[in-house]
């Protein structure tokens, strides 16, 4: 079975007490056969405290041990839950396949999978005549390519950025996308143990209608989308894994994680020249969780700040309303 860190712990302390309580009766003895500084009362007292706990201890103990391994056991399953239920899973075509020439230049396999995911959404922006649309995802587009050591990351934050922006896309009314924000990476968890997971935030800056972007809202958070948006999405996918050349893989519900809303605002601009309806702008700060291995808690360490700072114009006041998501 294998623990984390702060689980072997408890584990640790329960074997220790054992061994604390094998111990005292040659202690006792020691005591009893050497006569030094110990009168008759005291060594009665002793005898009767070792007999009671020699009969009763190591059984007491034993049933601890295994109520402790049980509640583990338990937690690793709690853990396992939740990491089904809400941690990121990476898919294709967001992993760096392991074929010549990626497996040694990872940089260039995510300049070629950004192209064209790029080119897939720019297709659905103009087929919905989309004026204000962050066709670059947040990215500078004139960064080299990128370094072995954050070519994950920048896949995974590149998944989630591409799942919120299709979904925006996919609204029954025009949603505008007018800019998408990257956030610092975060490594956090309870204060008093090792980090537990790693965040990816971002911030959506959307505009369209209330009943629209209570959608969006909706389905970023859901844990069981309905299958329409599955077989859109899946498609998607798919057509990013056709035209870099990929072998092909299927995205079903297994394979659907939530996004946590970290943050949201929202700004009333009144009615335009031409608009039907009242526009509302909304700004959500969003973030994918993925969980660390227990190797990686063991080097990871927590970040400096439970909010991240966004982007190159130190855009890191949060939302003013705030909620986890389901």
């Amino acid at each position: 079975m294998t623990l984390y860190p702060d689980q072997q712990k408890e584990m640790r302390i329960s074997w220790l007490l054992l061994a604390a309580i094998t111990i005292i009766g040659p202690l006792i003895l020691w005591l009893v056969f050497s006569g030094e500084g110990v009168d008759s009362k005291k060594l009665k007292t002793l005898e009767r405290t070792y007999k009671q706990r020699q009969s009763a201890s190591p059984d007491v103990l034993r049933d601890q041990i295994v109520r402790q391994q049980e509640a583990n056991r338990q937690l690793l399953a709690n853990i396992e839950d939740v990491k089904k239920a809400v941690g990121i899973k990476k898919v294709a075509p967001y992993v760096v396949p392991n074929v010549s020439p990626y497996r040694n230049d990872p940089g260039s396999y995510f300049n070629k999978i950004y192209s064209a995911i790029k080119g897939e959404l720019n297709r659905m922006a103009e087929g919905n005549r989309l004026v204000s649309y962050d066709a670059k995802l947040g990215y500078n587009t004139e960064q080299k390519s990128l370094s072995k050591d954050i070519v994950a990351g920048e896949l995974v934050r590149l998944q989630l950025i591409t799942k919120a922006v299709f979904l925006a896309l996919s609204a029954d009314k025009n949603i505008q996308v007018e800019q998408i924000t990257h956030g610092e990476i975060i490594e956090t968890g309870p204060e008093s143990r090792l980090p537990l997971l790693r965040e990816y935030p971002f911030r959506l800056e959307l505009r369209g209608e209330l009943k629209e972007l209570s959608w969006v809202l909706h389905q970023l958070e859901v844990q069981q989308p309905d299958e329409k948006f599955i077989r859109a999405l899946g498609s998607f996918q798919q057509s990013i894994q056709s035209k870099a050349r990929l072998e092909m893989s299927d995205y079903t519900a297994e394979d659907h994680f939530p996004l946590i809303v970290r943050g949201w605002s929202i700004e009333n601009d009144g009615k335009k020249k031409g608009d039907e309806f009242t526009q509302l702008k909304v700004i959500l700060d969003l973030a994918g969780m993925e969980f660390l291995e227990p190797e990686e808690r063991g080097m990871a360490t927590h970040s400096t700040s439970a909010q991240p700072t966004y982007g190159s114009q130190g855009m890191n006041a949060p939302a003013r309303s705030s909620r986890r998501g389901r």
